[in-house]
């Protein structure tokens, strides 16, 4: 890394701020909560990565509790931040320049949530919560939410604590981390988000203790957790779950205290962003062609769409996406690939297109 002119930038709130972070999926915004003075700070991102606060930031949550964990959601329309102190979640909805205002009838009660995250459609809020919970909520088209049949869901493992989560991009799993515990949870999420568990309770290597936060591959077969103690474990993800722990595991990172806080994966695209244009409900994206491989011959390639784009490629020979017009929407694009003895793996993508145009009157 190479520090970029001009950085580092000031919040603008008070001590103790700028300890959650997240962009904006068309990676235009950088919002910052600001944990000491309940509000979020929101920048602009140059083409060079230079940032600049926009008009009116920092913005208040509407809340008197700091902020915990903060997730923006997939279509880049809402902000959702945490505060355990208040058991409150804050729901801002986020304009086209990147200014924040409370949706109706936020905050909203949580119970104790410390961290947040979206599934990949943006219609469920699931958080982490300091006791031995975890919640799920329904998010409505204005972003207001409201709890699943059954939400919060207890898992008492021990008295556990979920105090940070994170979701497979294919939506199958949620991992749920006890940092004081050492412990790593796996739940099956069904299709409504009811939650139950699929496998463990693990417990990480000693030299790796206390995972603080998770990042998992694009294919939803690696998972990684950091731990506070400056290590990170790497795990495989089997079909049903269950995590094996990578050899090599847990590997040394740094030598500093107290160690690592979060992870971010990069390793391939997990998904598309782009903006639809005048007069038009759609964008044309260039998605990156698969690379595929096996120990004899490959036999085909195939791909289908759902959401907000509904397509599938022929079922024979090899097709590649390249350059597709996707509508506004989420769309969810599944490669599949089958090899001459017809064993198959798949690999799954979205495509979101956000509807930037403000109507006319």
């Amino acid at each position: 890394l190479t520090a970029i002119t001009g950085s580092p930038w000031a919040t603008g709130g008070g001590a103790g701020s700028g300890m959650s972070l997240t962009i904006s999926p068309n990676g235009q915004y950088l919002f910052c909560g600001n944990d000491s003075s309940n509000n979020v700070s929101v920048f602009s991102i140059a083409g060079n990565g230079a940032l600049a606060a926009i008009g009116g930031s920092p913005f208040s949550t509407g809340s008197t509790g700091g902020i915990d964990g903060m997730v923006v959601s997939p279509t880049g329309g809402v902000l959702a931040c945490a505060s355990y102190i208040t058991d409150q979640i804050e729901m801002l909805s986020v304009a086209g320049n990147g200014s924040l205002s409370s949706v109706s009838g936020s905050p909203f009660t949580s119970n104790g949530a410390t961290s947040a995250i979206f599934n990949t459609t943006g219609s469920l809020l699931f958080t982490g919560n300091i006791n031995t919970t975890i919640s799920v909520f329904n998010v409505a088209g204005n972003g207001s939410i409201s709890d699943i049949s059954g939400s919060p869901f207890t898992f008492n493992n021990g008295s556990l604590t979920y105090q940070s989560i994170g979701i497979t991009p294919n939506n199958a799993f949620l991992f749920g981390l006890d940092p004081n515990g050492n412990h790593i949870t796996v739940f099956n999420i069904a299709g409504n988000g009811t939650l139950t568990q699929a496998a463990g309770p693990y417990s990480p290597p000693s030299q790796g203790y206390g995972p603080s936060s998770v990042a998992i591959n694009s294919a939803n077969t690696y998972a990684y957790f950091a731990s506070a103690f400056s290590y990170v474990n790497a795990y495989s993800i089997a079909g049903n779950g269950s995590l094996s722990l990578v050899s090599g595991s847990p590997y040394t990172v740094s030598s500093a205290n107290p160690g690592l806080e979060s992870l971010v994966y990069f390793g391939g695209s997990s998904g598309y962003t782009a903006n639809d244009s005048a007069g038009v409900c759609y964008a044309r994206v260039n998605t990156t062609n698969p690379v595929t491989s096996d120990n004899c011959s490959i036999a085909k390639l195939t791909w289908v769409m759902t959401g907000a784009t509904s397509a599938a490629s022929s079922n024979s020979g090899i097709n590649d996406i390249g350059s597709y017009r996707f509508n506004t929407g989420i769309t969810t694009v599944t490669y599949t690939v089958t090899d001459g003895s017809n064993n198959t793996a798949s690999a799954s993508f979205t495509v979101t297109v956000t509807d930037s145009i403000p109507p006319s009157i």
